[in-house]
């Protein structure tokens, strides 16, 4: 996919109610690649390090959609 795709630095699920799964997330994660959903994508944008942006649960842990 990346060697496809090479310039391609965040990938946009549109809409709320779309998600992607963990499996993705970790490639993308692991790529330096933006994986996000509509409620992610605000607080990634205003980060250098965006493609590692994540909502935090009321613990502080990771919450993917």
């Amino acid at each position: 996919m990346r060697a496809e795709f090479a310039d391609v630095n965040l990938i946009y699920v549109g809409g709320m109610w779309n998600s992607y799964t963990m499996e993705a997330k970790e490639y993308c994660l692991q790529s330096y690649l933006g994986l996000f959903n509509t409620t992610e994508m605000a607080g990634a944008l205003h980060r250098n390090d965006y493609w590692a942006y994540h909502k935090k649960d009321k613990d502080g842990n990771p919450a993917y959609p």
